[in-house]
């Protein structure tokens, strides 16, 4: 079954962009897709996605042909946490934070994992959306609290939630940064994600509704079988 996808990621009105996303093609069937979003709170959250989204695409390089199996993502994980607490080292200790989405096909199935609130949908027509992360985020103190997330100097957060799912021909799945999901009304969102367009044209209106709404970077990666 053949793989469609198209990515953006935008500084939108911030002055700098920490929002950082790749795309491994591993052979016709297999593909990762990971997107980060640095933490603006905290220390260089541009250098921090870059380290974390690298991280987990070099241990995929490296280790993928030995199959997923259940500590796989875990394994990641963790070789992730080391890099980012090996930069906030030598910058004196400073804390450096990133949020994280990734997803693994494999011919129909993927391997969802994330860590904090950056987003993935599945969208089946004529459901619509059947599935969404939740969000690693108390809000029970007045404010946000990450209960998973990459934080330099928090081991026990960065531990992502992963779920596998079987995929149908037509699903679209959609990992996002909050920039688009907390911005844009839902929606909004949904029906542009349903439309019957191109892959392009629906980002291309994605990016629109995020011009108008988001006051943060913005990144995304749609994915159509």
């Amino acid at each position: 079954m053949r793989v469609a996808y198209t990515s953006f990621t935008e500084c939108g009105r911030r002055s700098e962009n920490q929002d950082y996303l790749r795309v491994l093609e591993l052979d016709k069937n297999r593909f990762l897709f990971v997107l980060a979003d640095g933490m603006g709170g905290h220390h260089d959250g541009a250098c921090s996605s870059r380290i974390v989204c690298n991280a987990f695409c070099v241990y995929w390089l490296r280790h993928i042909e030995n199959g997923i199996h259940e500590d796989f993502i875990s394994e990641a994980a963790l070789q992730a946490f080391n890099k980012l607490k090996r930069q906030a080292d030598r910058k004196k200790g400073v804390k450096m934070g990133t949020t994280i989405v990734g997803a693994y096909m494999d011919g129909c199935r993927v391997h969802i994992f994330h860590c904090g609130d950056s987003r993935c949908y599945l969208f089946r027509n004529p459901k619509g959306c059947i599935f969404q992360t939740c969000d690693h985020v108390d809000f029970s103190l007045g404010w946000e609290v990450f209960e998973r997330c990459f934080i330099s100097d928090k081991p026990q957060k960065a531990i992502p939630e992963v779920c596998s799912l079987e995929l149908q021909e037509r699903d679209r799945l959609f990992l996002c940064s909050d920039g688009v999901h907390k911005r844009i009304p839902y929606s909004m969102l949904d029906r542009s994600l349903q439309a019957e367009k191109s892959l392009d044209a629906i980002v291309y209106d994605v990016k629109v509704l995020c011009d108008a709404y988001s006051d943060d970077n913005y990144s995304g990666i749609l994915i159509e079988l």
